[in-house]
């Protein structure tokens, strides 16, 4: 987020070099083509899918890469940006079960769960913006307000619609905090479903597939209650909002971007203790939010699933990130399997049976992903991807200049229409050099760098 007034030629080089690179690395993960689940041999199993707003993410946007074809689903649809939000009156179940059909669609027949809204300050999320943003009115309770009622019935109609024809769509419910919580979930859908089939658009016999109801696990209070949820449900776990309310972070902070960042212990403690409790039930754990596309949570979830058997755990990434989370989680399996889960995570099997207060699992995942970085630098297919990426950006950025000289040369800054001495020839050729690592130009003649640079 810098803007550079007139850079420096080096300055454009290692801009450019690093664009040049990440299209590198997402062509290279793309074309690993790893599954998107991983099974372990203790019975553990890790899903990869996708968290979206809209068909064009579920896609995987412009260029189609890392969307549904590469997803195990889409594990949260995040409802609130929808224009039938924004507007001064509530929209048309017909309006909402329009733009549900089109995500079902888009999904492939994989799963897709759509959450209902989640009205929150940080949301984009206009309609009722009068109302006041306390807790009373925001998150699940903004459900028990009357208007708010009304607001989820109208979407749950739609989904409901939706899941008669798409039957792998399901519905996910935001800050469920407990029992009493879950039991309003079921008088909401109950009474949704009853309105359907008075207007005959459900039949007497429709019923949810099982499964197709989530719910979201995401401040203290469900943490407390986290058995009764598990015991009736599959989870999400928000961690934006999880980490904000473990570590009594505001939401309406201006830093609370990189708050969030890293695997806080405390966090790390709390997401281990959901692990554990939910094999007891048997229910599929999806980590959502920022965190999910963390590679420390990448590596110490692969950890987690190799040292607690039977685990069902998803992740919910950004199309663009799912390629490398794939290549990643795989790659990262690959040596824990190989070195053992205590060599590869000495900290979480120290504490194994008995989680202490503080459990740090950034080091030991840290040490895994820099090896595979290592691996990804050396790998001759990737330098080979790198090498064509640079020559298209070459050959792009050229084609941008209207006044560029295609003639291609052995040294961009060879020739010179004066004399030199040695210093200055030395400073050249530092400069060729450094464009030829850089990958910045070919083409450019001597006058401009001269009375810019040396």
């Amino acid at each position: 987020n810098v803007v550079i007034r007139n850079p420096a030629i080096e300055e454009c080089g290692y801009i450019l070099a690093k664009v040049r690179d990440e299209e590198a690395r997402k062509k290279f993960f793309v074309q690993q083509q790893f599954s998107s689940e991983l099974y372990l041999p203790n019975g553990s199993m890790i899903g990869l899918g996708l968290a979206a707003d809209n068909p064009y993410s579920i896609e995987g946007g412009r260029q189609k890469m890392g969307g549904i074809h590469e997803a195990a689903g889409v594990f949260l649809v995040r409802s609130e940006g929808h224009a039938a939000w924004q507007g001064r009156s509530p929209p048309s179940v017909t309006e909402v079960a329009q733009f549900y059909k089109r995500l079902a669609e888009a999904s492939q027949g994989k799963p897709v769960f759509i959450r209902t809204v989640d009205r929150q300050k940080d949301k984009k999320f206009e309609l009722y913006s009068e109302f006041p943003w306390d807790d009373a009115h925001t998150g699940f309770n903004f459900y028990r307000t009357s208007l708010g009622r009304a607001l989820v019935i109208i979407q749950l109609e739609a989904l409901l619609m939706t899941h008669q024809a798409y039957p792998h769509v399901g519905i996910l419910f935001p800050m469920v905090s407990n029992i009493e919580d879950i039991q309003y979930v079921a008088d909401l859908i109950y009474q949704a479903q009853q309105n359907l089939m008075q207007q005959g658009i459900l039949p007497e016999d429709f019923n949810i597939v099982e499964g197709a109801i989530r719910l979201m696990v995401e401040n203290m209070s469900a943490l407390d209650n986290i058995q009764d949820i598990l015991g009736l449900a599959d989870i999400n776990v928000g961690t934006n909002d999880l980490i904000k309310s473990v570590l009594g972070f505001d939401r309406d902070d201006p830093s609370i971007g990189e708050k969030l960042k890293g695997i806080h212990p405390s966090v790390a403690k709390r997401i281990v203790g959901i692990f554990q409790e939910s094999r007891q039930y048997q229910r599929t754990v999806c980590i959502c939010g920022s965190l999910a596309s963390e590679k420390n949570l990448w590596a110490a979830v692969v950890g987690i699933a190799s040292l607690l058997s039977g685990l069902k755990i998803s992740l919910s990434i950004p199309f663009a990130r799912l390629p490398e989370a794939k290549y990643f989680i795989h790659q990262i399996a690959k040596i824990v399997l190989q070195q053992g889960v205590a060599e590869s995570f000495q900290k979480l099997s120290i504490y194994s049976r008995t989680l202490p207060a503080q459990l740090d699992l950034n080091r030991d995942a840290a040490n895994l992903i820099k090896a595979i970085e290592s691996q990804i630098e050396e790998n001759p297919e990737f330098l080979e991807i790198k090498e064509d990426v640079g020559e298209d950006f070459l050959e792009r950025f050229n084609l941008r200049r209207p006044n560029a000289n295609h003639q291609k040369t052995s040294s961009p800054l060879s020739h010179s229409s004066s004399p030199l001495d040695d210093p200055v020839k030395d400073q050249i050729n530092e400069l060729n050099r450094l464009l030829r690592e850089r990958m910045l130009v070919r083409y450019a003649t001597v006058e401009t760098i001269v009375a810019r640079d040396v």
